[in-house]
């Protein structure tokens, strides 16, 4: 790695990203942990053919700036905000949305953004290494594999985060030196999921099974799961983690989709039912479908009030929700289909009165192109990248059919970049 530049810049603006971008003799820089405004010192390094810019010091602050809640920050790469003062972090995620509709030429009212403030995570994705005795657990450096060392986490629920430590210690018993581990926690509805993966370890011996299943134990966890590719040694498990959604108790494991906290999946699914459904409204003879439903965030409230269609590829989710449903009155009907390479065509989408989608963040170019000359009445697209939901807002827009009446931000990732996009789309004609 080669240093090609060293010196000061100034930071113009903060990118979608929330990088600080920066003009310098060799062209942009983007820098980590500034705030527009700022004077900062930096160093521009080459790495096979690729640059990358480093953030050494702030030397003129911000009025701006606070002082970050971790004491991480600035090392650790799973937050990027903590620097920003309420009003400027607020305006940030507000143009995350404002810009990428811009971009894709796309004029709608912006909703205030729900906030859903720190400390609320219930999912970590975890890496450790043993290094001269020393456990190093926690998440990666900004752009690197370096993991950095981390006995907190403000992001996390304090239950999750309380595990941290004490997890550190289990693995210096079980880990040898230089041995990777990663370490999937999970806080269910009912207590905590964890799933551990050694590096190039396909089985425990009987003092590692030991050590864990005591760890398990005096901490209570719903249940612990050693993972060797698709073999699962359950350490422990008091009983099957699982969701609510709705009152319904869906099973989950470590590498299913999920919402990053509880509080996302009742105000998600609220905005969906509030637009298919407006309050004070007696129950309709709707026939709803649910593209990417995944476990059923959306699928099982809606379906308290409506017939429910659900199309999902991964075969873990279906047979998750299918099993929730069993013995319920909820009206779902679920099918197992891959909607990049099997959009639903218009055909089958005009059988039905409302769709709501809530894909990757890839986005679903495809399906929407689709939708776009259907006759459903109301689409309600969910997104966790601005930028695709714009995009496909666009194909949405283009056939005449549908406007975008509004959106919805969500913050649920706090402190990241990231933004949870609700959009409410209705058919013209």
């Amino acid at each position: 790695m080669a240093i090609t530049e060293h010196g000061k810049c100034k930071i113009l603006s903060l990118n979608n990203q929330g990088l600080g971008v920066a003009q310098t003799d060799l062209g942009t820089a983007l820098l980590p942990y500034t705030i527009p405004g700022e004077i900062v010192e930096f160093e521009r390094h080459q790495y096979r053919r690729e640059s990358n810019c480093i953030l050494k010091a702030i030397i003129e602050p911000s009025a701006y700036r606070v002082q970050p809640v971790c004491k991480y920050f600035g090392v650790c790469g799973g937050c990027l905000l903590q620097h920003l003062n309420d009003e400027n972090y607020y305006q940030f995620k507000y143009e995350v949305i404002n810009q990428a509709l811009k971009t894709a030429n796309i004029q709608t009212n912006i909703n205030p953004i729900i906030t859903i403030q720190a400390g609320m995570r219930r999912r970590a994705n975890l890496e450790a290494i043993k290094k001269n005795d020393q456990i190093f657990l926690g998440f990666h450096r900004f752009r690197s594999h370096q993991i950095i060392n981390i006995d907190s986490c403000p992001a996390l629920l304090p239950k999750l985060s309380n595990l941290l430590t004490p997890l550190k210690a289990v693995l210096a018993q079980i880990l040898e030196n230089r041995q990777k581990a990663q370490i999937f926690l999970t806080e269910a509805s009912n207590g905590t999921d964890i799933t551990l993966t050694i590096q190039e370890q396909s089985s425990l011996n009987s003092q590692q099974r030991l050590i864990l299943s005591n760890f398990a134990k005096d901490h209570a966890i719903t249940r612990f799961i050693f993972r060797y590719r698709k073999l699962l040694d359950i350490i422990q498990e008091i009983t099957q983690p699982y969701i609510i959604f709705d009152s319904i108790a869906v099973k989950i494991d470590a590498y299913g989709f999920l919402q990053s906290n509880f509080s996302s999946d009742k105000i998600l699914a609220d905005l969906v039912l509030d637009f298919f459904m407006p309050t004070n409204c007696k129950k309709q003879n709707m026939v709803v479908a649910d593209l990417f439903c995944g476990r059923g965030t959306y699928t099982i409230p809606l379906a308290r009030h409506f017939k429910v269609d659900g199309f999902e590829s991964d075969h873990a989710a279906i047979s998750a929700l299918s099993e929730a449903i069993l013995n319920t009155d909820r009206q779902i009907n679920l099918v197992k289909r891959d909607l990049f390479a099997l959009p639903l065509t218009v055909q089958e989408l005009n059988s039905y009165n409302a769709v709501v989608i809530n894909p990757p963040r890839a986005g679903a170019e495809d399906q929407c192109h689709q939708l776009k000359t259907s006759t459903i009445t109301k689409i309600c697209y969910i997104s966790c990248n601005p930028e695709t939901f714009a995009r496909d807002a666009q194909i949405l827009c283009s056939g005449n059919n549908y406007q975008l009446n509004e959106v919805t931000p969500v913050d649920q990732f706090y402190w990241s970049p990231h933004l949870e996009v609700v959009g409410f789309f209705q058919r013209i004609a």
